[in-house]
Parts: C-alpha cells; sequence; structure tokens
C-alpha cells in the first residue's frame, strides 16, 4: 500500500490531494483569502444568551457571530459546568454563565455552513505534528487510528510522564505512531511555549479579535496529511518546497526526504487524475461495476445516498444480484464519503434484501471500508425499511461546498420553471397590464426565445383590442419576461419579471 500527497499552490487556492496507490482518495482545498477558520482562537464577546437554545452567539468581528452551545462550555473558567458533569447532574442554565458583553476565549470547531456561523468552543486544542495539547484537561489519550495495543500502551506512558499526573491534557496523533520520548517531549514544550504566549495576549489584546491562526495551508497540510506511509510528497511551486523540507527536517525528517518538486509542465492535479476525478464528484451519479450506480444527493440537513442497478443484471438468482450491487455499493460508498467530505447524517437506500445473513453481509462490508476514515463514523443497523443511517463527523466542507456555488438562477434549486408555467405567468401578466389600459394601446412583451417560441405555439397572449409588440431578445433565461410601453405610446408602467 502506497500513498502519495500532492500540494498544488496557487495565487488564490492551496489544494491537497491524497492518493492510495493511484488513485484520489481525498481532497480539499483552502482559499488565501482565509475563509477556512477552523481551529483559529478568537477573543470574542458575548452578543446575546438564548435561554431558548441553551446557546449563546458570539461577536468574533466577523460578518457571521459564532454559535456556543451549553455543552460546548468547559474549562477552567466554568467551574459550575465541571462540577455538573462530575456528578452527572444536569448543566446549569447557560444564562447564570454567561451574559451579554462577558469577553470570552472560543476556538472555532466547524466552518460557517450555508447561513449558519461558524460553531465554537470554550475549551481550545492545539495541534502540532506529534501531539495535541489541551489546555484545562488533565487527561492523555492515544489516536483511535493507531491499533496496535502495546504502541497505544507505550504511548499512553510517555504521556503521562511527560504530564507528571499535572495538566494540560495530551493526545498522541496518529503520526505519533513509532516516534521516539525525545520527539514527543519536543513536541510538548513547542506547544506549552506557545500557550503561554496565548494566555499573556489575551489580557491585553482587544476584543473581539484572533489571538491564533493554524500554519499556511500548505505547511497544515503536511502535518495533518503526510503520515509515516505516505512515500512521496508532490510540490508544485519550488519556493514552497523548500520551506516544506524545512518544516519536515525539524518536525519528522525522514519524510523531509521524499519531497519531490513537480517538473511540469501539465498541471499536478491533472497529471495524478485528480483534475478527473473532481469532475466527476460534481454529478450526483456514481457509477459502479456492472451498470449499477449511485445517486448522492447533498441537503442542508442530511446526505441521502440511493444504491441502483441501473444495467447491471448479474446471474439467475435475483436475491444474490441484488446482493453482488449492494455489496459493490457498500464498498464504493465510504470512499465516496472521504472524497467528497460528506459529513453530519447520512442516509443509505440500499436495494431491498429479504434474507438477514445478505444484510448483514452488506453492513459488514460498509463497516470495514468506514474503519480507516480518518473522521468519526457511527453506523446503524438496517432499519425496518431496508435503510442503513450513519453519522460522519464534519470537519470541513463539503467538497461540492467548497467547489461549486449556488446558481444565480435558481437559487440552488437545480431546476426552472417548465415553459408551459413561464408562458402561462407571462399571459397572466399581460392581462393585467392590459386591465389597466385603453382599447388600442400599446403594450411591449420582451422575451428569450425560448418562451417567445411557446407563446407562439399557444396563440395569442393577449385580447386583440390590445396593441402587443412581442419583442424577443437573445441571450434572456427562458422564464424571464419584461413589460413596457413602447415610447410614444398611451399608458402602462413597466414591469419586470424574473
Amino acid at each position: 500500500m502506497s500513498r502519495t500527497l500532492l500540494l498544488d499552490v496557487g495565487r488564490e487556492l492551496t489544494r491537497v490531494a491524497l492518493l492510495h496507490n493511484g488513485r484520489p482518495e481525498a481532497f480539499d482545498l483552502t482559499r488565501h483569502e482565509g475563509s477556512r477558520l477552523v481551529g483559529q482562537l478568537f477573543l470574542g464577546v458575548v452578543s446575546r444568551v438564548v435561554p431558548g437554545l441553551q446557546a449563546a452567539f458570539v461577536d468574533l468581528g466577523l460578518d457571521r457571530a459564532g454559535f456556543l452551545h451549553s455543552k460546548d462550555v468547559r474549562g477552567p473558567a466554568f467551574p459550575a459546568m465541571a462540577e455538573a458533569r462530575g456528578r452527572g447532574a444536569a448543566l446549569p442554565p447557560l444564562e447564570t454563565q454567561l451574559k451579554a458583553g462577558d469577553r470570552i476565549l472560543v476556538q472555532v470547531v466547524k466552518d460557517p455552513l450555508g447561513s449558519k456561523g461558524p460553531r465554537l468552543r470554550t475549551a481550545p486544542t492545539l495541534p502540532s505534528r506529534l501531539l495535541v495539547l489541551m489546555p484545562g484537561a488533565e487527561h492523555v489519550g492515544v489516536s483511535q487510528r493507531i491499533e496496535t495495543e502495546s504502541e497505544r500502551a507505550r504511548l499512553a506512558a510517555i504521556l503521562r510522564a511527560l504530564q507528571g499526573g499535572e495538566g494540560p491534557g495530551l493526545v498522541a496523533r496518529t503520526v505519533a505512531e513509532g516516534a521516539s520520548a525525545a520527539a514527543l517531549a519536543a513536541d510538548r514544550r513547542r506547544l506549552l511555549s506557545l500557550w503561554s504566549r496565548l494566555e499573556a495576549a489575551q489580557a491585553t489584546a482587544p476584543a473581539p479579535s484572533c489571538l491564533y491562526e493554524d500554519l499556511p495551508p500548505a505547511l497544515a497540510a503536511l502535518r495533518d496529511w503526510a503520515a509515516p506511509d505516505v512515500t512521496r510528497i508532490m510540490i508544485n511551486d519550488p519556493a514552497l518546497g523548500a520551506a516544506a523540507k524545512r518544516y519536515l527536517e525539524a518536525v519528522d525528517p525522514p519524510l523531509a526526504e521524499r519531497v519531490e518538486p513537480w517538473p511540469g509542465p501539465q498541471g499536478l492535479l491533472t497529471a495524478f487524475g485528480v483534475d478527473a476525478a473532481l469532475e466527476a464528484a460534481r454529478r450526483p451519479r456514481v457509477p459502479l461495476p456492472g451498470g449499477a450506480y449511485l445517486v448522492v444527493e447533498e441537503t442542508e440537513a442530511l446526505t441521502a445516498i440511493d444504491v441502483n442497478t441501473g444495467g447491471f443484471v448479474g446471474g439467475r438468482d435475483a436475491a444474490e444480484t441484488l446482493l453482488a450491487t449492494n455489496l459493490a455499493a457498500a464498498e464504493a460508498i465510504p470512499s465516496v464519503l472521504r472524497f467528497r467530505n460528506l459529513g453530519g447524517i447520512i442516509v443509505i437506500d440500499f436495494i431491498d434484501m429479504e434474507r438477514p445473513e445478505h444484510r448483514a453481509q452488506v453492513w459488514a462490508r460498509l463497516a470495514e471500508g468506514c474503519a480507516g476514515d480518518g473522521a468519526t463514523v457511527r453506523i446503524s443497523p438496517f432499519s425496518p425499511l431496508g435503510l442503513v443511517e450513519l453519522s460522519r463527523k464534519r470537519v470541513r466542507p463539503s467538497l461540492r461546498a467548497q467547489l461549486a456555488e449556488p446558481c444565480s438562477h435558481c437559487d440552488g434549486l437545480g431546476w426552472r420553471p417548465a415553459a408551459a408555467l413561464a408562458a402561462a405567468e407571462a399571459r397572466d401578466a399581460v392581462a393585467r397590464a392590459a386591465a389597466a389600459l385603453a382599447p388600442g394601446a400599446q403594450l411591449q412583451l420582451t422575451v428569450g426565445s425560448a418562451l417567445a417560441e411557446q407563446l407562439r405555439r399557444q396563440g395569442p397572449p393577449l385580447p386583440s383590442e390590445i396593441d402587443l409588440i412581442l419583442e424577443e431578445r437573445a441571450g434572456l433565461d427562458p422564464e424571464h419576461f419584461a413589460l413596457s410601453t413602447p415610447p410614444g405610446a398611451r399608458s402602462g408602467e413597466a414591469e419586470d419579471h424574473d
């Protein structure tokens, strides 16, 4: 098994792709305008507390206020919350802990999504190459992706010795597997030094203001994506390649030797098939072997995945054909979730299977594929309706949200009014305008080519006593039309319909 990390740095974007055995497995991008907020620490000001939601809105100095729920209020600054959690009791009302105007240190845990502002917490975490520092906590932990029990025990023992029974808390990241005690200690010293500087800044910084931003996008990608099993790191920018080598020589010397410049002239992502994979990921349909396919539909509340047999006919046994299709879907879906950055609630509508053992096989295949996911995935059993629900931790916007924006013509609905409906609306508008005009008055109806053709097929759109001028204008959207009175004609106000 080999993995290749690609870093494509342009003027506006840094794009990162991870290949597994030559196939695109994961993708992320960061705009250089600073749109990525996750991990940033802000000294914010509480703008209001909403008792009915048990949440507070915090002014961060951004376009939208951050959202802080009571369950995310933790740390030494809130002893009553810690005491309630320790007793297993209900949390005290948030309005007894916070009030409008309070200065508060918060960290962004989810980027703004749609109309929602960034999600916040009061217990910050600071990541480095090997460790995550948790000020305000005292426990130690090891990444769940490190599966060898002996290695987990070794790392936990080193962290407990470094901590000395006192905080702050520490978590060993996946890339810490095999790291020496000296390397872990050095990582911890860097994080403690950073936290000391942040604590000092809280006393003097204005509020609201940003106290801490993550590494530059490319170096953050190296920290988070360059695991020990990455055998090549391809970078298209020579200056960044040199900076990447310096960074890795300081935190993980063996990886520094795997950095390679990309000579071109073909684009880095194009050469490795990532651009083609991104183009395919824009479409809802995902082909499966044999002619079957998935349909992936994102909504604000959840993502729905429908499994279809399509042209797959299989063998003579219908049950075995359905099983083969569902197994292929269960194998493909985890890759789809990772590459498209799909998170939150995901509902999968597999093809109905009557045999319980077939359902068990499909569920096991899906669970096996999700086991290697870097995000936390929880899978429910088959429901009585044959649906499988799973949740996947959303740590960044989906691929569609990163690569696209809602259509300006349909506001993201994905459809337009039918031609017949648009024609009917145009006729109704003409009739309303004609009622206010004297007989023989002129009225101009401006439409696009498609709507003009529809109106001609359906006959005159206006009573005969009105002189209608139908103006056809190329380039107008099919559903758009405008009513006006020609220059020099009698009466009527212009009316525009979009």
